[in-house]
């Protein structure tokens, strides 16, 4: 059987909703009002929201947490990374909020294949994907073995087929007691933009 390069992902979807960081006054939103209420408990000694307020997790309740609900304001919120632990190996699971897209090529692209058009709406709900490409030395914990041709633990795994990708999974699936999966193309798309 002719192998393929693969650069594996595995994707994981999110089982319930944590609360936003940065939600100070608990509204479900991170606002200009959750910058107000730090301003509140730093200048007036507010504790309407004392419990929230560490929004940065460092212990204390400072500008530093004003700056921190600023930045999720300016550049939207960092994404909740989750680690894994396989056979010694650590892996991270990146949370992609769900959300709608156009998928495909436009018309005229003369890069693009045939299969990529037409182009079209594509709705995702939440879903995580991994932070890198499954590693060599993940490959190696799970599977017991390297088939890369280009070695070094910190590269993507290359030359598996579909069917030793699909028994990659299955073995992680039972070490972690998870359920991992390959991504669609639509979110392998939406989690490159």
């Amino acid at each position: 059987m002719k192998k393929l390069l693969i650069s594996l992902l595995l994707v994981a979807f999110w089982l319930g909703v944590a609360a936003k960081r940065g939600d100070v006054n608990g509204d479900g939103a991170v606002t200009a009002t959750d910058v107000t209420v730090l301003y509140n408990y730093l200048l007036n000694n507010d504790e309407t929201y004392l419990a929230t307020s560490d929004v940065d997790g460092d212990g204390f309740i400072t500008s530093a947490d004003v700056t921190y609900v600023y930045n999720i304001l300016i550049n939207g919120p960092e994404p909740d990374v989750t680690e894994y632990t396989v056979n010694g190996v650590t892996f991270a699971m990146v949370e992609v909020e769900g959300g709608t897209f156009m998928m495909g090529a436009l018309e005229g692209d003369d890069l693009a294949i045939e299969d990529e058009f037409p182009r079209h709406q594509v709705t995702l709900s939440s879903f995580a994907i991994g932070q890198t490409e499954v590693t060599q030395e993940l490959w190696q914990a799970v599977m017991g073995s390297n088939p890369s041709q280009h070695v070094g633990n910190n590269l993507p795994v290359d030359y598996v087929s579909w069917n030793e990708c699909q028994e990659f999974i299955t073995r992680l699936n039972a070490l972690t007691g998870r359920n991992f999966r390959l991504p669609t193309e639509a979110e392998w798309e939406f989690a490159a933009r």
